[in-house]
């Protein structure tokens, strides 16, 4: 007996239930496996996105209390609310954790630029606190004034250009993740129009 006639001849080993039902492999287990990964990735965009959302719109609310001159500086817990409902919408009604962490990074971006909006309507603004300081120190130490004014010019400045560049990176990040890939734009140029 040749080799080839002992292994064909052997019955085959019982399989169990559940292995008869989804074998290793099987597409089933693979759908399972995308849902798992796809609700991974929302999941963490969700979290560090929503993090950098809830930064950027505590420091939105900030900026924009001062523009108000104090106004609404109580209502920060509802700026955080609405974020993080807005967090999770988007992250979990993408299709895919590419296109919510691209949506997300869309809304960062547009956070950073209000934030750059409302950073220059706060420095041009001014805060009556400060004035008020500024008047009453000015007796003590004339320096001391103008330096504070300077201080706070670079730190609304510092604040501006910092929320420019993250309004950039994430756009470009958005940008990134949110075209179409080469395959899908040649076909489309290959379709013929109707």
């Amino acid at each position: 007996m040749d080799h080839r006639s002992i292994t064909s001849s052997r019955a085959p080993a019982p399989v169990s239930n559940c292995e008869a039902t989804a074998p290793y492999g099987s597409p089933q287990i693979a759908r399972t496996r995308a849902r798992v990964s796809g609700f991974l990735s929302r999941l963490v965009a969700a979290v560090i996105m929503g993090l950098l959302i809830l930064a950027l719109s505590g420091l939105l609310h900030t900026a924009a209390a001062a523009a108000t001159i104090g106004r609404g500086a109580s209502l920060l817990w509802a700026t955080w609310s609405v974020a993080i409902v807005i967090t999770c919408v988007i992250a979990f009604n993408a299709p895919t954790g590419r296109i919510a962490w691209g949506r997300l990074c869309i809304v960062g971006g547009l956070l950073s630029a209000a934030l750059l909006v409302a950073d220059l309507l706060a420095a041009q603004a001014g805060e009556p606190r400060f004035d008020e300081f500024v008047d009453q120190a000015a007796w003590l130490d004339p320096v001391r004034p103008v330096g504070a004014a300077l201080g706070a010019a670079y730190l609304f400045g510092a604040l501006g250009i910092a929320a420019l560049l993250v309004a950039v990176v994430l756009f470009a990040i958005s940008y990134g993740l949110l075209r179409p890939s080469k395959g899908l734009r040649r076909r489309a140029s290959q379709t013929p129009s109707t």
